[in-house]
């Protein structure tokens, strides 16, 4: 598999790289925890107003700290998601 690329954040076949600013942040696959969607519908507006994952934010949780944090999100369009390989969608839970 090659690289994917997203507006934040890189896929590869060993790990994850986000851009924060002036650094890229290097995680491992292994240490991901879950990786959550939250769809963006006029449902999920209604319901997830004021939630923690507020429509069209997708975020990554690990199983250790990762440069101090123990989660990253951000927001990503539905469309540029589906394009994500296999692997990676498979372990997406689309809210």
């Amino acid at each position: 598999m090659k690289s994917f690329s997203l507006k934040n954040i890189t896929f590869t076949k060993d790990e994850v790289i986000i851009n924060k600013k002036k650094k890229q942040i290097k995680c491992p696959i292994d240490n991901i925890k879950q990786i959550n969607y939250t769809r963006i519908t006029f449902i999920n507006f209604l319901l997830m107003y004021g939630s923690d994952y507020p429509p069209g934010w997708f975020q990554i949780t690990f199983k250790n700290r990762v440069d101090k944090m123990y989660s990253y999100g951000f927001f990503v369009k539905y469309s540029d998601l589906k394009k994500l390989p296999k692997e990676f969608l498979e372990k997406v839970t689309i809210q």
